[in-house]
């Protein structure tokens, strides 16, 4: 499914942000400047070479949104001015991103897959954004932010 690995690209990459600047807030203040950065990333390419920036801009800020409902990770202020709107929309900056505690405990935990490594999931999550492997550093959050949930 194109979409949920999309989704899992776009949440590594915020995910990676928020992490490597932790306590700090971030802001994400250019969409369509974010989404055409993270396109020359030739596995993120691959997924989105149909797609139209507004297409690309959609999906990322509904990662950002979904991730903010189900409390993962928190803003100030966005444009469009809300954290739910009633269709998908196209945004064009989210202002002092944070994780929340649940997102910090997420990020911070061992590994439930992997009881006896030491690292941290940021930190795995880190190391393969950093080899640009952004969708399989995606696809560990989500492994892990499901079983999280299942815990929390």
């Amino acid at each position: 499914m194109k979409n949920i690995e999309l989704f899992d690209a776009y949440s590594s990459c915020i995910f990676n942000e928020l992490y490597t600047n932790f306590p700090k807030c971030v802001n994400f203040n250019d969409i369509d400047e974010i989404v055409a950065k993270l396109d020359k990333n030739s596995s993120i390419e691959k997924l989105t070479e149909d797609l139209s920036l507004v297409e690309k801009n959609v999906m990322f800020s509904e990662t950002m949104l979904w991730l903010t409902n189900n409390g993962f990770i928190d803003f100030v202020r966005s444009e469009p001015n809300t954290k739910r709107p009633t269709m998908p929309s196209e945004y064009k900056y989210f202002w002092c991103v944070s994780l929340s505690i649940k997102g910090l405990n997420l990020l911070t935990s061992p590994k439930p897959k992997s009881i006896n490594k030491p690292k941290k999931l940021g930190e795995e999550v880190f190391e393969k954004i950093k080899q640009g492997s952004f969708i399989e550093a995606g696809k560990m959050i989500t492994e892990n932010m499901f079983e999280f949930l299942n815990n929390f």
